[in-house]
């Protein structure tokens, strides 16, 4: 053992952690106080070798132990002394690791924590009593310790430490609260209130983690039109994906407006998962699941979803009509749609709804297909047509596919002059048609539209 003693002191850090390994198989308790001075060596794998031999050495290391961390001005001694604790459980030692819950090192505060953990319950009443610290740092460490010791004595302090002056507290008993379960919910729903942005997030995160239980208690805070609130909680349900699905559809029929957009919002950011329970929505009796269902589905941007909302194109509901056409006119939705432009054509003929003939003629301009451009030269021919909607499809006409088409077809270029030279139709129409005249590929207007379209310009 002495010559192990004497070899500690070696230069070479590699000679000074084999003794100190060594002192450990030896385990004798002539070894403590040089493997305790080893503590604050140079050496990092010397310091933890020394550790491991106290430990070791076990129980009868203790009081040194406790001398080093209660009386050494080393924080690298002190450091050592408490993470020795940590693998001696010791009665002893709870008071004195107690009062290291307050030490200005982070380390030896964690340590003592786990340490007073490994103790058991001879460290409850005396942690309990460190609830009472003015030290936030201590009383937090009290509660992590409880955590392990006793966790049912730990809820009431960790709920009330939400409530703590330093955020750094509200911040770290939101973050254990996850550990405690069900009865914890409605206080994390509570922080997602605080001022503070990282006591927001952590109780948010914990809510996650403690899973379905949660997703109720989280939609209720949908309704919040701070988005400081909202968004943290539209997170958390958004990671908790299907198990929030089904609920948030039942919450797009909330009689608070808020509360509905930023339900959709939230299946939004589902995304593809809960597109099949999105689809199953536009077949529910409420007009306001339809509705937000159609908003999510456009926004989510599932190729599964486009026959489900050319259907609800037809929903004897006009916001549910609007809102489906926009979405099929969504550009998350691609290329897609376009396979169904001839039903989407269908649609705009015999709709009786103009906004969302008005929709659908926005989302065909974009495909070249020219019975596209034919319905869109009849829609300008129908008087019946709202003005708004004509304009609508003398913009999709100049599209390039669309001119084109056009140019190639005489039977389409000559209802266009007839409609310009129509002095009842609506000046802007005819504006728009002369327009569009002029930009026809391998078209020239005649002198009598030329001085129509000057006199009009």
């Amino acid at each position: 053992v002495h010559p192990l003693i004497h070899v500690l002191q070696n230069p070479d850090a590699g000679v000074r952690r084999n003794a100190a390994w060594a002192l450990g198989e030896i385990a004798s308790e002539a070894a403590i106080d040089p493997l305790i001075m080893a503590l604050q060596d140079s050496d990092l794998g010397v310091r933890n070798r020394a550790a491991w031999a106290l430990g070791r050495i076990g129980e009868v290391a203790v009081h040194t132990l406790i001398t080093v961390l209660q009386d050494s001005d080393s924080s690298l001694l002190r450091n050592g002394a408490t993470a020795v604790l940590e693998h001696i459980p010791s009665e002893t030692a709870v008071d004195p690791l107690i009062e290291a819950l307050q030490d200005p090192y982070l380390s030896i505060r964690r340590n003592s924590t786990r340490a007073l953990g490994r103790i058991g319950e001879a460290a409850v009443n005396p942690l309990l009593e460190a609830l009472q610290n003015s030290d936030s740092e201590v009383r937090f460490s009290a509660i992590q310790a409880l955590l392990v010791i006793a966790p049912e004595r730990a809820i009431t302090p960790l709920i009330e430490a939400l409530q703590d002056q330093d955020y750094r507290i509200r911040m770290n008993a939101a973050a254990a609260l996850a550990e405690i379960g069900e009865i914890a919910i409605n206080p994390l729903i509570s922080a997602l209130h605080d001022q503070n942005d990282w006591v927001r997030v952590n109780a948010a995160t914990a809510l996650v983690e403690i899973g379905e239980a949660a997703v109720n208690p989280l939609i209720s805070v949908l309704q919040s039109s701070d988005p400081e609130i909202y968004e943290n909680a539209s997170r958390a349900l958004i990671k908790l994906g299907e198990a929030a699905t089904e609920p948030l559809i039942e919450a797009l029929q909330d009689p608070n407006s808020i509360s509905r957009r930023n339900a959709t919002g939230t299946l939004i950011g589902i995304g593809e998962s809960a597109v099949n329970s999105l689809i199953e929505a536009l077949q529910a009796p409420e007009v306001e699941v339809r509705r937000n269902a159609a908003i999510a589905l456009g926004e989510i941007g599932s190729e599964l979803a486009i026959k489900p909302l050319i259907k609800a194109v037809q929903d004897p509901d006009s916001g549910v009509r609007r809102n489906a056409a926009i979405a099929l006119g969504n550009n998350k939705l691609g290329t897609a749609v376009e396979d169904f432009a001839d039903v989407l054509v269908e649609i705009l003929q015999e709709s009786e709804d103009p906004v969302v003939r008005g929709f659908l003629i926005q989302t065909l301009q974009k495909y070249p297909e020219s019975f596209i451009t034919i319905a869109f030269i009849n829609r300008l021919n129908t008087s019946t047509e709202t003005t708004v909607n004509r304009y609508y499809a003398i913009n999709g006409l100049t599209y390039q596919h669309h001119l084109q088409n056009l140019a190639n077809s005489s039977t389409l270029l000559e209802t266009l002059p007839i409609l310009a030279h129509q002095e009842e139709e609506d000046l802007l129409v005819r504006y728009g048609v002369f327009l569009l005249l002029s930009s026809i590929k391998g078209t020239s207007i005649n002198s009598k539209m030329e001085s129509q379209y000057e006199i009009i310009v």
